[in-house]
């Protein structure tokens, strides 16, 4: 379903050497700090590990993975990699989404008319393989916000079987739902409430469901959202606590 684009999703060039990228405001084009990126690549057809018996799945010729945070000026940088090849980008920010992969204009579903009122331009250009430009939310609507950043937790499964992935995609989840909470808090701040399908994707597991109303399009209650944020908060402060032996 092309409804929904949560984050950016970027195919990029075979690159041999590390080099930095940027991530900047597709608005006013100031640096984007705190961006996270998750980027993995798979291995050059020539180096795919032998024995090749039949067809690899995708996951099987990844040959590697990487998380990059931006700093202050928006830069992170791209990890060297030898045979780096079709490396694929994911691109999350805290009150920015990437315009350029949104809902069909025919889309009938009702998500998709929950984003339409954003700004969408498909035909956008980039400034090059890593440097990315996102488009600051706004005046969005809470619903809008929250599908987007849930979007980014969609897939719980490793796209990629290298060493250490796991760990660098639950950071890149990790991220989603830090922003994804700020958001519930902004709007608890402001005294709005989501529709209770759109809370249900994003907060269903932080809250007691039997309390939510009935119809998926109806509000749900202020009382609620600040659980949510709070909720949001205590988990986000519970998995950044360093493992206890």
């Amino acid at each position: 379903m092309r409804y929904l684009a949560a984050f950016a999703f970027l195919v990029c060039g075979t690159l041999a050497a590390a080099s930095p990228g940027r991530i900047t405001d597709g608005v006013t084009g100031n640096p984007i700090a705190g961006a996270t990126i998750y980027i993995f690549w798979y291995y050059h057809p020539l180096s795919i590990p032998l024995p090749v018996e039949g067809l690899h799945p995708a996951d099987k010729l990844c040959s590697g993975s990487a998380i990059a945070t931006t700093d202050a000026n928006g830069y992170y940088k791209v990890p060297a990699a030898m045979g780096l090849h079709e490396a694929h980008q994911f691109v999350i920010a805290e009150g920015y989404y990437n315009d350029w992969e949104g809902p069909s204009p025919d889309d009938k579903h009702d998500f998709a008319q929950l984003l339409m009122p954003l700004r969408w331009d498909q035909s956008r250009r980039q400034e090059d393989n890593w440097s990315k430009r996102l488009t600051p939310f706004g005046d969005a609507s809470i619903d809008a916000k929250l599908l987007i950043l849930a979007a980014a937790l969609r897939r719980q499964e490793s796209l990629c079987n290298a060493h250490n992935d796991d760990k660098n995609l639950e950071q890149f989840h990790r991220a989603a739902r830090q922003f994804m909470g700020a958001a519930i808090c902004e709007a608890s701040k402001s005294r709005l409430a989501p529709r209770t399908d759109v809370f249900r994707g994003a907060f269903g597991t932080l809250v007691d469901q039997s309390q939510l109303p009935r119809r998926n399009r109806s509000p749900v209650s202020t009382t609620l959202v600040d659980e949510a944020c709070v909720r949001a908060g205590e988990s986000a402060e519970s998995s950044s606590q360093p493992a206890r032996n």
